[in-house]
Order: C-alpha cells, then structure tokens, then sequence
C-alpha cells in the first residue's frame, strides 16, 4: 500500500501547502487485502450478492482505493473509463463506489455520461516492460459537465456502474474533503488469461510507486495487487 499526494500538495519551494495529512490524495491499491479492515468489508456476503445482481458470475476484486478528494487542493479526475485500465475480453470490470461523506457539486462528486456505458470504449492502458501508454481506440469525444448527469450522494451510499461508463469529477475548492473507497472487480468467468498476467504486471508497476510512506508497516506484495483473487460466498 502507499499514499499518493495531490498534485497541489506543494508549492514552489517543494514544501506542503497544508497538513501533511490534508494533502493526500488516496492510499492504493490492496486495502481489500492487506488491511483487516478494509479486507472485511470488502467481502462481505452483501456486496457479493450485488456483484451477482449486476451479472458477475465469478466476481474477483482486481482494486482498491480510498479516495480523499481532499479540501481546497482536491484535484480534478479527467473523464475516463474503467474499462481502460482493466482490460478484460469480454469486457468484465464493475465498479463499486462507497461515499464515506456527502458527495456535493461543491466538493467534487461524480460526474457520468447518461447512457455511456453503450458507448465504445475510448482507450486501452498498455503496459510493455515498465513502459506505459495509451491506445487510441475510438474517436468519439469525452462529455462536458453541460451534457452529462452529476451524482451527488450523501454519506453511506453506493454507486455501482459498468466500466465503460465515462466518469469525472472535479476540482475540490470547498473546505470540505469528499472521501469515497472504491473497489474494482472483473469476472473471472471468461477472461483470457493474457488479461491477467498484465494486470499482474500493473501490479508490479505501483508496488514500486512509493510516493509517500505509510507508517503501518504493510508492504505492497507485488502480484498480489492483481493478481490474487477472492470469490464472494453465495447465497
């Protein structure tokens, strides 16, 4: 696990422009299996039944995230689309979306393209050795806030949608944080095993993007970002 800072985090000296803690951006990307916490309720029985219901058959958490959209420096999350970066034939990846506070237009909350996830989807994430880059699959263009649907939430709510729902959200200027955990999971019914081997090497990639160091002592354990896997019980 590591923190990542907020692009606004520093000023021209290299200092932080605010608490250390009020500067980070997220902690990424295997709470679901390095801490009990985030572990636990990551594999609840309920979320499985939801995986279920949306048409997961074998759902496998690939992800996981917490979000603080932090106040004042929150940065924006240009639109894109999950599928992107989890890459799956068929195309697999659901994202669960927790808002742990109020998400308001005035602290940054989700923004969706109505109807997208019918769309094609725009981009691939590749990754070649330690090389990353984008592949251009479609040429239709990203929404605007004028023709998308902001999703304000209050606390406690989930957000589920299909990965290649185009997202964004934007800057967080109030002086309120807009924190969320998020989970992103595939069905491991189907997928090429070529989708896994780079998610694998996805995994390697952020375990040696150590932005800033978390005192609890859990490491990130390379592979098992991605590529370890837990089938929810069923009913």
């Amino acid at each position: 696990m590591q923190c990542f800072f907020e692009e606004e985090a520093f000023d021209a000296e290299g200092k932080l422009v605010q608490e250390r803690e009020l500067c980070i951006n997220k902690i990424g990307h295997a709470l679901h299996e390095l801490d009990p916490v985030f572990e636990q309720f990551s594999h609840l029985p309920l979320l499985g039944e939801i995986a279920a219901d949306v048409g997961l058959q074998q759902p496998q958490i690939r992800q996981s995230m917490y979000i603080f959209k932090q106040p004042r420096i929150g940065g924006v999350v240009n639109w894109h689309q999950d599928a992107t970066f989890f890459y799956t034939s068929p195309q697999s990846v659901v994202t669960f979306w927790f808002a742990i506070e109020d998400a308001t237009l005035e602290n940054g909350c989700l923004w969706v393209e109505r109807g997208g996830h019918r769309g094609p989807l725009r981009e691939r994430f590749n990754l070649d050795g330690r090389t990353t880059s984008m592949v251009k699959l479609d040429d239709m263009p990203w929404p605007t806030e004028q023709t998308s649907q902001s999703v304000e939430v209050k606390a406690g709510s989930l957000v589920v949608f299909q990965g290649r729902l185009p997202h964004y959200s934007a800057p967080n200027r109030s002086s309120k944080s807009r924190q969320a955990y998020t989970l992103h999971v595939t069905d491991g019914v189907g997928i090429k095993p070529w989708v896994v081997k780079q998610m694998t090497q996805l995994g390697q990639v952020f375990a040696n993007r150590r932005l800033a160091k978390i005192e609890t002592g859990s490491r990130c354990r390379g592979t098992r970002l991605f590529n370890s896997a837990y089938n929810w019980p069923q009913k």
